[in-house]
Order: structure tokens, then C-alpha cells, then sequence
């Protein structure tokens, strides 16, 4: 009895999170742990092949700069790793420094040997870890110890460098004279490098520079500077040769040696492409090595006529190029080839090829930007710029060489209106270029704007009229001096989208070319309200104030219902799908309606129903509107989309017989009513009276109308066809309709009544030769059948019987493998205690310390406070609140709280009090013979509630310390084994239960599942799901899995959240519980799943804030498992298991379930999974030997009172 009561304070202590623990392998065989040395060094390092024998031991400096105090262990395992393949040695620490020695391990040569090739890289992993706890060399076989710190050393192939850059950088040393590389230990016949900056190298030419300019077809002996030729090497400088690369070919001449500077011989300089220059590689070589050419020395080979084709481009070349024009050839060359010597660096013929804009205000101030070539080679060469005769001052800053000038019209000038055009004349070094087209001085003109009225909003695309309105170089429209932004402009034509405005007003238009402002007096726009649009639904009666819905053929009415809809000019409707959105436009009728046709979307769509249409997003694009795309979300609906109509053709000529014609089909009144549709005969109109699923009826003309031959209705002598056009969208031809009665041949009457004789009499005979064999085998068939199910049954009982045993046998081994914790929720001290004594109750008054009623009355509290502390009147002030009959339960609780928070100080008082409380609590017990089982089971006594308060205090130590751990462990088990198979979430019936009666007893289909879940700043999170999951558990899964180190006050609450489906073909999709598309069945609603919605396994669903909550998704919590009765069902909703009132309903399900016992094998694997956890909590909280955990002696104390008290009024019934 004792211990239930001290199992029952601990759960108080902890706030528990209620999330699962995915299975992690232990850190040590992965990562090094707190107890490591991230920070570590060997010696030597690299290693190189040729000195591995060479090496005695590894020196190993271990550090760990977050833990200063660490030890270093004295003995240590050394294993050295390629390619998974390890060898190991015993490592011992060196003194006390931070130092650890590897011995060269048996078998580290042979390895490297083995997996060293002339050109791979390998490296050698060394690991240290710590021997076992019996410390031999031994233990060092096994890789389970605890990793301490582990470095990848490099294997370096000194022999397998080619040049010195590349020896000498791998800490090598380059033997000079016999071209190759080597360790530094082996001799060398000559000079031996360490350092790359002591190669051989090549620095650059005479200038220092690494480019060495010649000109296309020219000989030329290129020479460069050198350093680090040592003597021997100059000595035999007839090994030096240059070596160039041009275009894929290899030339190479010889060279001479002066001083530090090599010549090499003179040879021509070309190449084959049709480009302005190339580079060609250089190198020299002295015998078969490479000198260093650390600066990229090269040479650039140039061909001035591929540079430009006229003048002005070929003078504003770089100068190292040395490029000119020649006159005669009238092309770009150097001095040299240009054979007349007519050769010069001034353009003697510019020209205007294009100047923007044409026209400009006669206030002067435009900018005019004026194209051409020859335009000069520097700005200096501008003379003179002039427009229709009037001055133009370029911009230095925005002068272009030789290509582009930009002048301003000078608005100091007089211009006379009238002489308003002339061409544009530039004037460079001594020679002039005209435009030949003239530019104008105009006055721009405003007429009228289109619409002159738009929303505060702005966004509204209005049309100006006038005349050169493409005037001058800058244009600004402003409207109440908001700004318009252009969007395109003709001479007699301006686009703008109007700004945002902060009221309603009627305002001005002004227009501003080049900074000056041309006011439009006669014109005026008005602001006016937004549209809003309230809700959007089909257009049928019958389906009003439902969602909008459609066909992939479209042409559905859909009514847009609002206000100030007027101001919207161009209205367009999309639904998304894949995607991609498709379109269809709307008309505005009023200034609360527009009226859209459902989009026509050409693709394939798989399963649609009329029971599971697609739901799919939708929005408005209303001119530049924003907040009308994917209203889905805002008016907290979709567009639902059907399938098309199916009209099905008559099997032969219909004769018309009443005055209606019907027509079958499938899907005929989803999505169109009766206005939708048309039904010609011929060319006549067949009035549609009624739509429904699979009919549809219409009255035909009167007279027989004649065919149409086709769409232009030309009359023939046929049948009339019958032809039905859906939205004029679709279009199905049915067959021929005749309104006279066919007249059948008296001869085949005869004929025909001959023929059904026979077949009666035959069709007679077969029946009764049927029936017979049908009595001869009906008992056979019963006892096949019998059998059948008995052989079903059998295979079905194995099966399960199987699966469990496999169960059993796994659950037991992997649960303690896969659960992990991620840190303890406990709640402060304060917290604590203020949730033990006033729970649910975070702002109570013993918390406000500064009241004014309290001042006011401090010297009787005080007062007060001392008779609290005087034993008799104490207990007589407690026994007189209890003798009174107005004294509610509560209220003793209330009491037994406060009177611990005022003697919380003072714990050895409480107690005497206590104690004195419950003994005579326990007299009172004996006396009036009640009965002593439920003695401190109820809290109906200030003593009892103390009591429990009491035990909370004291025990917080012991449970932060102790026993909280695995009491939380104990909670995690049983909810991640619980959640691995399905739960309902109506009933809370699991197939991993702990109970018998919450043991689902149905063969329930699931696959495990992991969804992408991201909320907030956590992005695509795994959290494994079940496909059975209800969107609530979902979320609540996916809450558990994000915040599992969270306590569950501080996580977002699910019915806050909203689960979103980021599908690929759909776009969106919201996700609930219900969605007025869960399939009744009589009187029962299924909750909607993962499997219902089609979700696929690695999905991306996204938890969001949703505005308005919905009643229908607020599910029953799978939580709540302490229900004691499921056999009534409020709202008649079921998950997996229907709760029936009716046992014989049950009967009519025994095809769906097995004998109940064969279930209960599961129960074994849910305890078996969770056995541990309660023995690991039980011994914690018994173990009196361990003094670190040992229950306090205060409540050692109190249970030896209550055995005191035992033997007193002599309670020998072992219950009590």
C-alpha cells in the first residue's frame, strides 16, 4: 500500500514530454565523447613508404581544451586502420605530459604495402582507445572499448613525384641533377631540395612581367629570367630547351644561358582560329624537368585585324597591342604592316547610327544618348555635340569609346516654338557625323485615363491618352502624388500601375518629362474601397453554399461573391494541379458578383469518384491585386473536382414513344446542372427537365425537326442525330431518334412467333435439367465450403500465431537497444511545489509578495503567525474548521496547502503536527469501526491532504536524484511500444496494449511509414507514422518526435495546428480528421488516415498555425487510456474498431476476426518490452543500500509512526 502511495507522488515530479525514442547505436564506436581529446597530434607525420622500419613508436599528444582536468590513461590500445583492415599495438603514456607511445605495430609495413599503388593517396587511420577494466594486452583484440581520440596519418610515395613543386611540397627532398624525388634520408649525387621556393624557376621576362606580348605571323626570340640555376646545371646549359604550346601543337627551340636570363631561339608565332588572340603555354625544360613557373609566365599572341572592324574600336585597343588603323587597307593594324604608311591613331569619318529618344520638351533638359562608330578615342575628342541646333553638353561618366555618347539638351537656350526639328551633329578632332533621322521639340498632351477610378490598395493598371507622350528621357506619372510606375509607353499611349493610397479622394494626374511637370487639368481619378471577396461557391442551387467544383473539362459556373468586385478589370480564375495552374477568365457583373467558368485541365486523372473527388488549390489573379492567390486557405475550402460526365449511346434507332427522351450515363449531375447542358435533335432543341446521376430527361419538339448535316446546320433527309453539348466544353453523340413507329412484315411475324417457340420450349427443358443437377450437388458444395473456411481460418490462426512468437522474440532485444533519452523534464524546486499544493493554479496569491491587504494588516497576521506555531491552539483551530459542516472538501485541500507553505521552514513543528493528526485520524478509523482499507486513500481530511504534501516535499531530492529517471524511462518505454503498432484513436484500443480489454482483437492492415514534418525553424524531420494514423495522431506524433527534450507545457498545442501536404502533382494539401469526404456507412463516419489521402511513404507534410479552428477535426485524444467503457459512441465516428451495442452485430463481422485468444500472445511482447523498466524503477526506489539513493529518513520516520500506530490499536489485518 505503501509503496503504490510513493509510486504515485514520483509521477508528480515530472512534467513528462510525451514523445518516443527512435533507436541510436552508442556514440562510442562513432564519435568521441566528452570524456575524449578532440585535439591531437602525432609524430611523425606523414609516413613515408621507404622509413617505416625507421619508426620505433608513434608519439601521440592527446588535448582536451574543454575538460583541463582530464586524465590520460597510463595503458591504451593503438589500432592502426586501411581500407577496414587493422593491426594494433599497446600503448603506454610517457610521464605526465600530455604524451602518448604507439609502438610501431607487426604488420603496419606489410598493410601499407598493400594498399600503396605509384599514383593513389592512402592514409592510415590511428585510433586510441581504452584498454578493459582487467587492463591486458588482450583486451586491445576487441574494438568495444571507449574511442579516446583517433587521427588520419598520410602515406606520402616520395618516388612516385615527378617534379620538384610536387616533391618538395609532400615533404620530400628533390635530388637536382638526377631528376627524381626522395626521402629526405637517402643520399643524392648532387644538390638535394627541401623547399619549393629552392626549385629551379622561371620568373617572368626582362620587365618582370608573365605576359610576353608578339604580334600574329611575327619571328621573335622570347628570353626570361631565372633564379636557382646552380652551377652544375649552368654548366651543362646545352640541357636547357623552351618548350611552347599553341593550339594543341608542341614547338620547341633551343635556348642560351646569360647570367640569370634564357633566350630562346627566334621562331614564328601564329595560329590557325579566327579570334583576336590566344595564349600559348611556355615552359623550359632542363633534361626531362620542368623549371617552376610559379607566376604562370606565358604568351599572348595577337592579331590587331580580329580585334575591330572599324576605327573607333581598333583605337581604343590596349596599347601593349600597339594597334593603329590603316588608311589604305582600311583596316586595324600595326604600324609595321600597314605597307602605305598611312597609318594613324584619329578616325577621320564618325558616324551617327541611332540617337534616343526622337523628340524632347522645348524646356530643354533631355538626355539624348547618340550611337554610332568613330565616336573618338578618348572623351577628350568630343568637340561638339549638337540637337536640332541646339548645344548638348555630354557626360564624361557615361561616355562610351569610340561607341556611345550622352549628351543633355541645354536648358539655357532659347528655343522658338516652331523651328522644332533638326538632326543630331557630333563633332570629333576635326570631322563631323549627322544623324539622318531629325530629332523634335514637342509639347506632350494629355486627353483622358482609363478607368478613373481604381482601389486604395493601388495595383490598378490605367491607360493614359494624349499625344507625344513619349517625350524626353525620363517620364514620371504621379497621382495625388503617389507615384504611377510605367509599365510600357507609345507616343499616344501610357500603361502605369497605380500606388497604394491611405484614403478615399478624387486626384489629380501629373505627368514629368525631364523634370518638368505638365499638369492635366481636365483629368481626375478616383480612389475607392478594395475589393474583397467573401466566399466562392457553384453556381446550381443545389449545390449552394457548398465548395466551388468542376470537371477536367471545365466550363462549371462558379459564383464570386464580395463587394467593390466592379473595380477588378481583368478577373481570371486558376486551379492548381501538379503544379501547374490552369486558367480560365471571369466576367464582373456587379460590384458583388463575378461570374467564373471552371478551367479546362487536359490531363489524366486516376480514381475520381463522386464519393473522392480531388481537392485541389485555386485562387483569383484580379489585375494586380495581391491576396486573392490561393484562397483555399483563407475561405478554408477547396475546389473539388469530379469527373466528366459519360454519356452513354443508344444500341440502336430510339422511336420516341412519350413525350420525353432519356439518356443514360455515369457522373451526369456532378459537376453541371441543367443550364449546363444542351441536347439537340437535328436542329432542334431538346428542353433538359432534370439532371440526375445517371439520367438525363428533356422534352423533344413536337414535330420530327430535320438533321444537321453539321455545325452550320445544312438540312438533310436522315434521322435526326441526337447530340449532347456539355458546357460547350464537351460534346457526345448518342444515336438516331424516329418519331414514327416502325411497321414490322406480316411474314416475319409469322417467323418470329415460330422462333420463340422453339426457344421456349428448349430454354423449358435446359431448367429443368439445371434444377435436378442443382438438388444432386447442393449438399456436396456445403461440405466444400465448410471445409474452405475451416482451411481459411487454420492458415489465418497460424499466421497471427507466427507473426506474434516473431514479435515476442524481437521486441524483447530491441527496445532496450533503440531507447535512448534526451535529457529529464523536471520541473524546478518552486515549480514544483506550487503544482503539488495549488495545481493548475500558476498565478496564486502566495506568490504576490507585495499586497496591499497584506500592509494593511501585518501586525495580525503577524499575531496570527505566532498562535500557528502554539501546538494546542493550532490543532484546535484545524479541528474546529473540520467539526464545520460548510467546510467542503476543497476547502480542506486549500488548508492543508497553505498551512504547508507557512510551515514549510519549519518541517520538525509540521511533522509533530501531523503525526498528532493522523493518530487521531486513526482512532477515529478504530472506534467507529469504518473501514480501514480506505484509511489515507481519499483525501477527506486536512491530515490526509498534509500527508501527501508532506511526502512531495521531502521526496523532491530523492526523485531529481534518483528515482526520476527511470520512472520517465518507464513512461517512454510503454508509449514508444504502445505507438509501434495501430491505435485507435476514438477508443484508444491498441494492438501493443497492456490491458486485455484494450487489446485490439481485429486483423488490422498497416505499413510503417516516415514523413518529412517541418514547422517553424525544424525542416523535414523524420517521424514515423503508421499509414492507420489519423491526422491527429500524426500531429501528435510528429509534435512528440520535434520536441521530445521539450517539456509538453511549453510545445505547441495540436488543435493550434493544421497539417499540410506538400504534394508534386496537387500542390497543397490540408489534411484533417474530416473533411466532408469520409465515407458513411448507416449510422458510422470513418476518420480520415494517411492511407485514406494516398500519402506515400518519405512525404513532405508541413504543421502550421491554423485561424479557424474545426470542429470536426477535434478528435477524441488516443491518449486517454483510463476510459472504463467504449460500448456508447456519442458521435457514432470510428477509427479502426466499431464500438457495438448490438452483440449481434458482431456476428455479421466474424468473417473479420479469429478466436480473441490468439491475440493475446501481444500482450506477452508488451510486457516482455517493458519488464526492465519497471524492475530498474522498483529497485531504484528500494535500493536502501545505496546511501545516494536511499529514501529520506523523514519518511523512514513516518512509516515506523504508522507501524507504531498499528501495534497501539492492535490492526492485525496484513491488508491494512
Amino acid at each position: 500500500m505503501w509503496s503504490a502511495e510513493i509510486l504515485l507522488l514520483l509521477s508528480i515530479s515530472i512534467e513528462f514530454t510525451s514523445s518516443t525514442l527512435p533507436g541510436v547505436q552508442s556514440t562510442t564506436d562513432t564519435f568521441l565523447t566528452n570524456k575524449s581529446f578532440p585535439n591531437v597530434s602525432v609524430i611523425p607525420y606523414p609516413i613515408r613508404l621507404g622509413e617505416i622500419d625507421l619508426i620505433p613508436f608513434f608519439r601521440v599528444k592527446l588535448e582536451n581544451p574543454f575538460e583541463k582536468n582530464l586524465k590520460i590513461p597510463f595503458e591504451s590500445c593503438c589500432f592502426f586502420t586501411i581500407a577496414n583492415e587493422t593491426v594494433w599495438s599497446y600503448g603506454t603514456k610517457r610521464g605526465k605530459s600530455p604524451n602518448l607511445n604507439c609502438p610501431n605495430p607487426i604488420g603496419l609495413k606489410d598493410l601499407i604495402s598493400k594498399h600503396s599503388t605509384e599514383y593513389q593517396k592512402i592514409n592510415v587511420t590511428l585510433s586510441v582507445r581504452r584498454t578493459n577494466e582487467s587492463g591486458n594486452i588482450g583486451n586491445c583484440r576487441s574494438h568495444d572499448t571507449e574511442l579516446l581520440a583517433t587521427i588520419s596519418i598520410p602515406v606520402i610515395n616520395c618516388t612516385a613525384k615527378t617534379s620538384c613543386t610536387e616533391c618538395t611540397s609532400f615533404l620530400c627532398s628533390w635530388c637536382v641533377n638526377e631528376h627524381r624525388c626522395l626521402n629526405p634520408k637517402n643520399n643524392c649525387n648532387g644538390p638535394k631540395l627541401s623547399e619549393i621556393d629552392s626549385c629551379p624557376m622561371i620568373n617572368g621576362n626582362h620587365l618582370g612581367s608573365s605576359e610576353i606580348v608578339v604580334e600574329f605571323n611575327t619571328s621573335i626570340a622570347i628570353a626570361v629570367k631565372v633564379n636557382n640555376i646552380y652551377p652544375f646545371m649552368k654548366q651543362t646549359h646545352y640541357n636547357f630547351k623552351c618548350k611552347f604550346y599553341i593550339e594543341g601543337d608542341i614547338k620547341t627551340v633551343k635556348t642560351t644561358l646569360i647570367d640569370d636570363v634564357i633566350s630562346c631561339d627566334s621562331m614564328e608565332f601564329s595560329y590557325s582560329s579566327n579570334v583576336s588572340n590566344i595564349n600559348a603555354s611556355f615552359v623550359v625544360l632542363w633534361g626531362e624537368s620542368e623549371l617552376y613557373n610559379p607566376n604562370d609566365v606565358h604568351v599572348n599572341i595577337y592579331n590587331c585585324q580580329n580585334f575591330a572592324s572599324n576605327c573607333g574600336l581598333c583605337l581604343i585597343l590596349n596599347e601593349k597591342y600597339k594597334c593603329g588603323w590603316c588608311q589604305s587597307s582600311n583596316s586595324c593594324e600595326t604600324s609595321d604592316q600597314c605597307q602605305s604608311g598611312n597609318w594613324t591613331q584619329t578616325c577621320s569619318n564618325p558616324e551617327i547610327t541611332s540617337f534616343e529618344p526622337k523628340s524632347g520638351l522645348y524646356a530643354g533638359g533631355t538626355n539624348v544618348t547618340i550611337n554610332g562608330t568613330n565616336l573618338g578615342k578618348t572623351f577628350k575628342d568630343i568637340i561638339e555635340c549638337e540637337v536640332a541646333g541646339v548645344p548638348c553638353r555630354p557626360y564624361e561618366s557615361l561616355y562610351k569609346p569610340s561607341t556611345q555618347i550622352v549628351c543633355q539638351v541645354d536648358t539655357e537656350e532659347t528655343i522658338t516654338i516652331g523651328s522644332n526639328e533638326g538632326p543630331v551633329i557630333v563633332k570629333i578632332g576635326g570631322f563631323k557625323g549627322i544623324s539622318k533621322d531629325n530629332y523634335q521639340f514637342v509639347v506632350p498632351y494629355v486627353k483622358s485615363i482609363e478607368p478613373m477610378q481604381g482601389s486604395l490598395s493601388g495595383n490598378t493598371n490605367i491607360t493614359i491618352n494624349g499625344s507625344n507622350l513619349m517625350a524626353g528621357s525620363r517620364m514620371e506619372v504621379s497621382i495625388c502624388d503617389l507615384p504611377c510606375d510605367v509599365i510600357s509607353k507609345q507616343p499616344d499611349l501610357i500603361n502605369c500601375i497605380t500606388g497604394a493610397s491611405n484614403l478615399e479622394q478624387n486626384c489629380k494626374v501629373h505627368m514629368k518629362f525631364d523634370g518638368v511637370t505638365r499638369p492635366c487639368e481636365d483629368v481626375v481619378y478616383k480612389y475607392v474601397e478594395d475589393p474583397v471577396v467573401d466566399s466562392v461557391e457553384s453556381d446550381s442551387e443545389k449545390w449552394r453554399n457548398n465548395c466551388p467544383r468542376g470537371t477536367p473539362a471545365g466550363g462549371t459556373n462558379i459564383n464570386v461573391h464580395g463587394c467593390n468586385l466592379h473595380n477588378v478589370q481583368k478577373p481570371i480564375i486558376y486551379v492548381t494541379y501538379k503544379g501547374k495552374q490552369y486558367k480560365c477568365t471571369c466576367v464582373v457583373k456587379t460590384s458583388i458578383l463575378i461570374i467564373c467558368k471552371s478551367p479546362v485541365i487536359n490531363l489524366p486523372f486516376e480514381n475520381l469518384t463522386k464519393d473522392y473527388p480531388q481537392n485541389l488549390e485555386y485562387g483569383f489573379y484580379m489585375d494586380q491585386f495581391s491576396g486573392f492567390q490561393n484562397v483555399t486557405k483563407k475561405l478554408n475550402n477547396s475546389f473539388m473536382l469530379f469527373p466528366d460526365p459519360k454519356y452513354e449511346p443508344f444500341n440502336k434507332t430510339i422511336y420516341r414513344s412519350n413525350d420525353y427522351l432519356t439518356i443514360n450515363g455515369e457522373y451526369l449531375d456532378l459537376g453541371y446542372d441543367e443550364s449546363d447542358v444542351t441536347v439537340m435533335i437535328g436542329i432542334g432543341v431538346c428542353n433538359v427537365t432534370s439532371i440526375a446521376k445517371k439520367q438525363l430527361t428533356c422534352i423533344p419538339p413536337s414535330e420530327q425537326p430535320p438533321n444537321s448535316l453539321d455545325d452550320n446546320q445544312t438540312e438533310t433527309t436522315e434521322l435526326p442525330n441526337v447530340t449532347v453539348i456539355v458546357a460547350k466544353t464537351l460534346k457526345f453523340y448518342i444515336g438516331k431518334l424516329s418519331y414514327s413507329q416502325p411497321q414490322p412484315d406480316s411474314y416475319l411475324q409469322s417467323l418470329y412467333g415460330s422462333i420463340a417457340v422453339i426457344i421456349a420450349l428448349s430454354l423449358t427443358s435446359v431448367a429443368i435439367l439445371i434444377i435436378y443437377r442443382c438438388k444432386s450437388t447442393k449438399k456436396t458444395q456445403v461440405v466444400k465450403n465448410l471445409q474452405r473456411q475451416m482451411d481459411f481460418l487454420e492458415a489465418r490462426v497460424a499466421a497471427e500465431c507466427k507473426e506474434a512468437f516473431a514479435e515476442l522474440q524481437m521486441e524483447m532485444t530491441d527496445l532496450t537497444r533503440k531507447l535512448t533519452t534526451d535529457g529529464i523534464p523536471f520541473r524546478d524546486y518552486n515549480s514544483y511545489v506550487m503544482n503539488v499544493l495549488f495545481p493548475n493554479n500558476e498565478h496564486h496569491g502566495v506568490l504576490q509578495f507585495e499586497r496591499p491587504e497584506v500592509n494593511h494588516n501585518k501586525e495580525q497576521l503577524s499575531k496570527f503567525g505566532e498562535l500557528i506555531l502554539n501546538k494546542t491552539f493550532f490543532l484546535m483551530f484545524i479541528r474546529t474548521l473540520e467539526s464545520n459542516p460548510n467546510f467542503t472538501m476543497s476547502d480542506r485541500v486549500k488548508v492543508a496547502s497553505l498551512i504547508m507553505v507557512v510551515l514549510q521552514s519549519k518541517m520538525q513543528y509540521c511533522t509533530d503536527v501531523l503525526k498528532t493528526l493522523l493518530a487521531e485520524l486513526i482512532e477515529k478509523f478504530v472506534h467507529t469501526k469504518l473501514d480501514s482499507k480506505l484509511l489515507l486513500r481519499r483525501t477527506e481530511s486536512v491530515a490526509e491532504k498534509m500527508l501527501s504534501n508532506w511526502f512531495s516535499i521531502l521526496l523532491y531530492k530523492f526523485l531529481f536524484d534518483s528515482a526520476g529517471k527511470p520512472l520517465y524511462l518507464l513512461f517512454r518505454a510503454i508509449k514508444q511500444q504502445v505507438e509501434k503498432g495501430p491505435v485507435d484513436a476514438i477508443t484508444g484500443h491498441a494492438r501493443y496494449s497492456l490491458s486485455e480489454d484494450m487489446l485490439i482483437r481485429n486483423v488490422i492492415d498497416f505499413k510503417p511509414m516516415t514523413v518529412a514534418v517541418t514547422i517553424g525553424r525544424y525542416q523535414d524531420v523524420p517521424v514515423h507514422v503508421q499509414d492507420c494514423d489519423t491526422i491527429s495522431q500524426v500531429k501528435e506524433k510528429s509534435l512528440d518526435t520535434i520536441y521530445r527534450a521539450t517539456p509538453y507545457s511549453k510545445r505547441p498545442a495540436d488543435k493550434d495546428l493544421v497539417v499540410e501536404w506538400q504534394t508534386e502533382n496537387s500542390g497543397n494539401l490540408i489534411l484533417n480528421d474530416f473533411d466532408g469526404t469520409n465515407k458513411a456507412e448507416e449510422e458510422w463516419k470513418q476518420l480520415k488516415t494517411l492511407n485514406h489521402y494516398k500519402v506515400p511513404d518519405g512525404a513532405h507534410l508541413t504543421l502550421r498555425e491554423c485561424n479557424t479552428s474545426n470542429p470536426e477535426s477535434k478528435t477524441a485524444n488516443m491518449n486517454k487510456m483510463k476510459r472504463k467503457s467504449y460500448s456508447k459512441i456519442i458521435d457514432q465516428k470510428w477509427h479502426l474498431v466499431k464500438q457495438h451495442d448490438n452483440p449481434n452485430h458482431e456476428k455479421g463481422e466474424r468473417s473479420n476476426k479469429m478466436v480473441s485468444e490468439v491475440y493475446l500472445t501481444r500482450l506477452l511482447t508488451t510486457k516482455g518490452a517493458v519488464q526492465q523498466f519497471v524492475d530498474d524503477l522498483f529497485r531504484k526506489i528500494f535500493n536502501s543500500t545505496n546511501h545516494g539513493s536511499a529514501v529520506p529518513l523523514a519518511v523512514k520516520n513516518m512509516f515506523d509512526f504508522l507501524d507504531k500506530q498499528e501495534l497501539e490499536h492492535d490492526i492485525t489485518d496484513a491488508e491494512v
